[in-house]
Parts: structure tokens; C-alpha cells; sequence
């Protein structure tokens, strides 16, 4: 493997990496930076392995369409959430792309394997590094006898370095230019640049150590995944859990279900009558025991999957009983996530969206989906479950990009507002550029609208006092302090970290504000 790769492109395409990451992103706000950076690896990547007469598996390539996609991404929206689920989503496909690259199937591992993944891609690519660098940047052979002599040369600077400092003292002292050239040498300013040279290049190093491992493992014609698959085989057979013990826990937490799903019909169905009937508040019912349903979907999926890992069956008979048992718990567990969802509906009616509801909204439905591919896997394809996941969660975060949550949830709320609810709008002056276009749009819809909100303040940017004036005056007034924050930013950001969003922004301000 070594040998062959001395002669490969792989060190200077892991330099140019690291180099590349550097002027992108050090010292810098994502933006334009990542899409940039994933486009040059993948190009390298791809060059590499054509050099290295390495082909790359063609199957495994659709990993390409959502890595460009979520870096896109990151240059498009400003949410801070959803970029650092995006930059989290590009890693993990970087390293599914790099392990899957000339060998191996995506989804052909585990659940727990696939998970791991980007954690094993990192620490594999770190060590498959180190044989890499030592045997490309082996010295030369006249370097190699002329050793002895740097050594030496090495101990004499150490040794002359208190002489050095002593005689500059005794200099500076001496001659008052000489002490201030000295002291501009020495200055804060100086160190401070010194000491980011330092930094930069202990950056490029990283970057350039991890890319030389990556790009490595990716010429490798070994299927790494199924390697780690194997890992877990283990654990698969260790079944220490019998069937009829397995089977009575099914049972026993599927009447607790039935139980439970029984008396939340009469709520789910039943209206806001039933609720006022038993003493509960609007308010009331829409909080109580949201999160503990949402938890119990959770720890639910877990039981089952572990249940299912580690409980013995030697027959078709306790095959089907256990699936079906399985089956009814999967179902009792999506009704709760409907009732989970019905109380989330009706506090998000008496409250108004937040970014946490609508992440919550969607991780519910994402949740019942990945509940039904389980089922499906428990009869059909179990073989498949783990790409079925992965490709649930990528469609889970395309959802979240595509809706544009902050712009979302200025578009409901004001709708709300319109129709008689309450408006927070310290809230929604505090969403990201992506709520711009939005927040404008409502300063148009609302003029006229006078009611009792918190006043911006011109001055300090707080809420701390509320006026009757009109909601548009409000909007307004905190779009104009966002103007200015963006015409302060846009002097001094890189183009690096260009945004679209935070770029529309401003220039939709600037057409509000001219």
C-alpha cells in the first residue's frame, strides 16, 4: 500500500486541503467557505483516485447529491441551528463517502455501525496517516549523514540563547534606536501575529494529516464498513434473553399502551369539551406530558430494538409471535406520538410557533416514519433498516432547509396575530437573516394594526416597556438597528463568508431603509 502510494498525489492533494481549509476558514464565519471547500475534496478525491487507477463504486455515489446539498446550504441559510446540523450532516457524508468509495455497499451495516461510522472514518483516517507521512517525507540520504551535524548546530543555538538574550539587554541599554527597533520586534501586535502564524500552520497540519489518512483510506479496495459491522457480529449472537422472557415484557408494556391509548382516544377525539370537563385548562392539557410521551417514544424504539437484537428464536412460530407483539407495541407507540403531536398543536395554537416547536413538529413525524420503517423491517426487509434510517434522516434535515425555519415561523405567527392571537415579537426580532424578507413583509401586511406590545428601544435594543403604537412602527424600527448591524458586517466580513441569506437581507433592508 505504502509503496504504491509514493508515487500517488495523495500528500500534495492533502496540502492543497490543508492549505485551502486555512484561507477558507480560519478566523472566518461559515459561508461560502464550506460549499467551496467539499466541491475541492471531492474533485481531489475523484482525481486521486484516477491517478491511483482506483474506480469508485457506483452505487455509493447518490452520497454525493446530499453532501453538495447541505454545504450549499450552509452558504444559504443563517440559522445557527440548522448550520451546525448541516456542517454535522457534511461530515458524517465525507466520511461515508470516503469508506464506501471503491468498495463496500451504504446500508449494509447495522444501525449502531452506521452511526459510528464517522467516528471510526476519523480515528482510521488518523492512523492510516502515519505510515503515509513517515515513509513520503522519509529524509534523503546526504540529510540522513549530515544529522550528527544539525544535532550539533541545534545544541550551540540552544546553548547561545541566554548569551543572545543578555548581550540584547545590554544593547538596547546601550544604543536608543537599536532598543526601539527591538521593542516594535517585541511588541503585542507582533506576538499576537506570531503567535497566529503558529496557529495557521498547526491548522494546515491537521487538516492536511487528516486529509492524507482520508484520501488514503478511500484508495484502499476494502470494504472498512462491513469491517466494522463485523465488530458488532458478536453482539448480535450473544442472545441472553429467552423468548418467552422477551415475549412477557412485550406483553406486559403493551396492556400498559393499550391502557394508556384507550382513555387519550376520548382527547384525541373528543374536542376541547373533554378537556374543560376534567378541570383542565387549555393551557393545561396542551403542556401536560408532552416531553414524558415524546420520551416514551423514545425509550419505546429502544426497548425493541434491544429486545429484538438480543432475544433468542429458533422457530417460525416465535419469529411471528415476537414480530407481532413487536408489531402492536410499534403501533400503541405512533398512536402516542399522534397524541404527543395533538398537545403540541393545540400549545402551539395558544402560544404561537418557536424554532424548538417546529423542530419538535418535525422530529415527530420524522419519528413515526422511522417507527413505521422499523415495522416494515420487522416483516419485510430487516436487511435494509439501517439505509432506510440513514435516508430518513437525511430527508429530515432537506425538510428542515427547505422550509426555511425562521422565515416559517414569522409567516405563522403574524398570520396568528392577524386572526386574534398574541404576538411575541421580541422573538421574532431575534430570528436570523433568513426572517427578513418575512419581517418585512409583515411590516406591510400590519400597518395600522395599534395594540399593546414591548417597545424597542432605539438606544440599548431592549423590550423594556410596552406602548400602545402600531406594529409595524415596531417591526420596522427593529429592522432598521439590523441595518445598520448589516452594513457594519458587510464591511468587514471575508468573502468567505459570504451568505445568501444574510446577503438578501441586506439587500432587502437597504431597498426598505434607502
Amino acid at each position: 500500500m505504502i509503496r504504491i502510494l509514493r508515487s500517488s498525489p495523495i500528500l500534495p492533494a492533502a496540502l492543497l486541503i490543508g492549505f485551502c481549509a486555512n484561507l477558507l476558514f480560519y478566523g472566518k464565519p461559515l459561508g461560502l467557505s464550506l460549499p467551496l471547500f467539499v466541491l475541492l475534496f471531492v474533485v481531489l478525491l475523484f482525481y486521486i483516485g484516477r491517478r491511483s487507477a482506483v474506480d469508485p463504486v457506483q452505487r455509493n455515489l447518490w452520497i454525493l447529491a446530499p453532501l453538495l446539498f447541505f454545504a450549499a446550504m450552509v452558504a444559504i441559510r443563517d440559522n445557527p441551528i440548522l448550520t451546525a446540523l448541516n456542517v454535522l450532516a457534511v461530515a458524517a457524508l465525507i466520511s461515508y463517502l470516503i469508506l464506501h468509495y471503491a468498495a463496500g455497499r451504504v446500508g449494509d451495516t447495522g444501525l449502531m455501525p452506521a452511526v459510528l461510522l464517522p467516528l471510526f472514518a476519523t480515528g482510521k483516517s488518523l492512523l492510516t496517516a502515519v505510515p503515509i507521512m513517515k515513509e513520503t517525507l522519509a529524509a534523503p540520504r546526504r540529510f540522513r549523514h549530515n544529522r550528527a551535524g544539525l544535532l550539533a548546530v541545534t545544541r550551540g543555538a540552544l546553548l547561545a540563547a541566554p548569551l543572545l538574550f543578555v548581550f540584547t539587554i545590554l544593547l538596547a541599554l546601550a544604543d536608543s534606536i537599536f532598543a526601539d527597533q527591538i521593542t516594535h520586534l517585541l511588541s503585542p501586535a507582533n506576538i499576537r501575529h506570531l503567535f497566529s502564524l503558529y496557529s495557521q500552520a498547526l491548522f494546515i497540519l491537521a487538516i492536511s494529516w487528516m486529509a492524507t489518512g482520508g484520501f488514503a483510506l478511500a484508495m484502499e479496495n476494502k470494504d472498512h464498513a462491513a469491517g466494522l459491522n463485523g465488530l458488532f457480529a458478536p453482539l448480535r449472537r450473544f442472545h441472553f434473553l429467552g423468548f418467552t422472557e422477551s415475549l412477557t415484557i412485550l406483553t406486559l408494556v403493551n396492556l400498559l399502551f393499550c391502557s394508556f391509548v384507550i382513555i387519550q382516544f376520548r382527547y384525541l377525539f373528543g374536542g376541547l369539551a373533554n378537556i374543560d370537563i376534567d378541570g383542565y385548562t387549555y393551557a393545561q392539557y396542551a403542556r401536560r406530558g408532552f416531553f414524558e410521551l415524546l420520551l416514551v417514544a423514545l425509550l419505546s424504539l429502544g426497548l425493541v430494538l434491544g429486545i429484538e437484537a438480543f432475544t433468542w428464536r429458533d422457530s417460525k412460530q416465535q419469529f411471528k409471535l415476537f414480530n407481532l407483539q413487536a408489531g402492536l407495541l410499534i403501533g400503541l407507540v405512533i398512536i402516542m406520538l399522534i397524541s404527543a403531536f395533538q398537545r403540541m398543536r393545540l400549545y402551539e395554537a395558544a402560544y404561537g410557533y418557536t424554532e424548538l416547536r417546529l423542530y419538535i413538529y418535525l422530529f415527530m413525524i420524522w419519528l413515526a416514519l422511522f417507527l413505521i420503517w422499523f415495522l416494515i423491517g420487522l416483516f419485510r426487509r430487516p436487511d435494509r433498516f439501517a439505509l432506510g434510517a440513514q435516508f430518513l434522516v437525511i430527508a429530515f434535515l432537506v425538510a428542515l432547509n427547505l422550509i426555511n425555519p425562521d422565515a416559517f415561523i414569522v409567516r405563522q405567527n403574524i398570520a396568528r396575530y392577524q386572526a386574534g392571537g398574541d404576538l411575541d415579537v421580541p422573538y421574532l426580532e431575534s430570528l436570523s437573516a433568513d426572517a427578513v424578507p418575512a419581517l418585512v413583509n409583515a411590516t406591510r401586511a400590519t400597518k395600522n394594526n395599534q395594540g399593546s406590545f414591548p417597545c424597542h428601544s432605539m438606544t440599548n435594543g431592549d423590550f423594556s416597556e410596552i406602548c400602545d403604537t402600531e406594529l409595524a412602527q415596531i417591526l420596522q424600527t427593529g429592522l432598521q438597528e439590523r441595518f445598520l448591524r448589516y452594513q457594519d458586517d458587510s464591511e468587514r466580513a471575508p468573502w468567505q463568508s459570504t451568505n445568501l441569506s444574510r446577503w438578501s437581507a441586506y439587500q432587502v433592508l437597504a431597498d426598505w431603509f434607502p
